[in-house]
């Protein structure tokens, strides 16, 4: 948290993440074309019409398997495309 205060010469200063996103912003052409809007921007995905099985759901939405590989981390484990580790097996507790 920056400071700033009546007191002593400190004075509250933009952060670098702030500072870098406006020296981005500036490099951008006045009148630039992005292309149209996705899901990614915030905008609604396309989504299963009503009456169908699936209705309501995400169309682009892909399914996944995450699993607790240690205590508070989990991780996509299937399928292996979108998978960040690999299966964790838990370990054998002998005989129940």
């Amino acid at each position: 948290m920056a400071h700033a205060c009546e007191q002593c010469s400190m004075r509250a200063r933009p952060s670098i993440a702030t500072r870098l996103l406006i020296a981005l912003i500036t490099l951008i052409p006045a009148g630039a074309a992005f292309p149209p809007a996705d899901a990614s921007a915030g905008h609604a995905p396309p989504v299963a019409p009503s009456g169908s099985p699936e209705a309501g759901a995400n169309l682009r939405a892909t399914s996944v398997i995450w699993e607790w590989i240690r205590p508070k981390t989990r991780a996509v484990v299937w399928p292996p495309a979108f998978a960040t580790h690999p299966i964790v097996f838990p370990a054998s507790s002998g005989s129940r």
